[in-house]
């Protein structure tokens, strides 16, 4: 299986530069699916993510700053209390898409997904086409997450800081003349 790795312990700027990535590979002709993980703020304040769709601009609340514990439908993990349907949208994605993509970009792979849950089961659909994933993961979940995906395979394309603009572009153009 053919899959790039974009590891930052930052997720919004790895949301960030997935996005700028997703829009460099559509102006190269290909077509981008999948999803980041951006970190934002609620309507009441509350420090939380939310996942957006990178190829219809979809958004769905994903979780936000746990204040009590958890209600039918969430998940508390590190503080925060995340939406089980945000997760079950991110994968509905993945299915929708599925025939209409060239490669894939799935975002905010960590401690969840490492056991199972989370973005898991969209992370395994995506594989399962057979197109190029763009993995957005955090470094310190990266070598349980790759053993329990079976990606075993080196990454045709790796960056471990995407603020270092240098390396990104560097890191752009090797998924490029991979993927094309």
């Amino acid at each position: 299986m053919s899959w790039a790795l974009v590891s930052d312990e930052h997720s919004d700027a790895r949301a960030r530069a997935l996005e700028r990535l997703a829009v460099a590979l559509r102006a190269r002709g290909l077509r981008v699916g999948g999803f980041v993980q951006r970190a934002e703020r609620d309507a009441a304040g509350r420090e939380g993510y939310t996942v957006v769709d990178v190829r219809t601009g979809q958004r769905a609340r994903l979780g936000h700053e746990a204040t009590r514990t958890s209600s039918e439908g969430e998940l508390i993990v590190c503080d925060y209390a995340f939406s089980l349907g945000a997760f079950a949208t991110a994968r509905r994605w993945i299915d929708a898409a599925c025939g209409e993509v060239d490669v894939w970009i799935v975002d905010g792979i960590g401690k969840m997904e490492k056991s199972g849950k989370g973005h898991a089961a969209a992370l395994a659909a995506a594989i399962a086409t057979g197109r190029p994933v763009v993995v957005g993961a955090r470094s310190s979940q990266l070598f349980e997450i790759m053993t329990r995906l079976g990606l075993d395979d080196a990454p045709i394309a790796a960056i471990e800081d995407v603020r270092e603009e240098r390396a990104w572009l560097g890191f752009v153009a090797t998924l490029e003349r991979a993927l094309l």
